[in-house]
């Protein structure tokens, strides 16, 4: 599936969200800063790599692509359960499970001030540092961001994980595998000959990061991720769509399905 068209990178101030998470590991000495600059041509995984499990890692210099002035990276939050649980504050499967069984609510809020358009029809590659980890690889890939999608019919949200290979000119090869539901919503949208609308949330708190990896059935991944962190998920409206999405993510991707791709 191709996916493209009228992405935008917004991006909220806010010591929420992984922020949050963030400051929280850094003052337990769980966050390595690599100052360094770091390209992310290949150089990036061997360095991410070095630490994980034992440490969140950000990059603060990284170097390789269109601009040199990206975005820094931050790697290796959710990289193990001990991580995981220090991030969350609780045993993380205990969690998971618990919010299964009883998701939480999510919010409508209108944050339009410290939800910051920063980038704004520009390509991703200059702004976003997309990396490319290993030689045989078709491209340089966004691993982990999470789609989220609303599914009109059902009233419910789908949040899930699908490795996007970069093609340039804000284009993206994205790997759907059959029998998920962003599948299913995807064979529904060209059924009906209309192009499926998505956004893409990079930089999450762990909550959703948990949740989207989950196959929970028919339960409402955003609502999974409320359940885990035992508050009501605020949701505000992207400046450029009438999608929805976290308010607490610090970048997202608004674009489109194109059929037939």
């Amino acid at each position: 599936m191709s996916f493209t068209g009228g992405i935008e990178i917004l991006r909220k101030e806010s010591v929420s969200g992984l922020k949050g998470v963030i400051a929280k590991l850094e003052r337990r000495g769980l966050v390595e800063r690599v100052k360094k600059e770091v390209s992310i041509r290949y150089e990036l995984s061997r360095v991410i790599s070095a630490y994980e499990g034992r440490k969140a890692v950000i990059i603060e210099k990284a170097v390789g692509g269109k601009d040199e002035e990206m975005l820094s990276i931050v790697a290796g939050v959710c990289s193990s359960e001990n991580l995981l649980e220090e991030a969350l504050g609780e045993d993380p499967r205990e969690k998971l499970l618990l919010a299964i069984e009883r998701p939480g609510e999510f919010k409508y809020v209108d944050e339009k001030g410290p939800y910051q358009l920063m980038y704004r029809g520009e390509p991703v590659d200059e702004i976003i540092p997309i990396p490319r980890h290993y030689p045989e690889e078709g491209g340089p890939y966004i691993t982990s961001g999470i789609f989220i999608v609303k599914d009109e019919e059902e009233g419910r949200f789908n949040a899930s994980y699908h490795r996007m290979m970069y093609l340039g000119e804000n284009r993206f090869s994205v790997r759907v595998v059959g029998g998920r539901d962003l599948y299913r919503l995807l064979r529904r949208s060209e059924e009906a000959g209309e192009e499926l609308k998505a956004t893409v949330a990079i930089g999450s708190h762990p909550s959703l990061m948990l949740a989207a990896s989950t196959s929970a059935g028919t339960l409402d991944e955003l609502k999974i991720a409320a359940g885990i962190t035992g508050e009501a998920l605020r949701l505000v409206k992207c400046r450029l769509s009438d999608i929805y999405v976290p308010a607490d993510v610090e970048i997202i991707l608004e674009g489109r399905f194109i059929l037939g791709e």
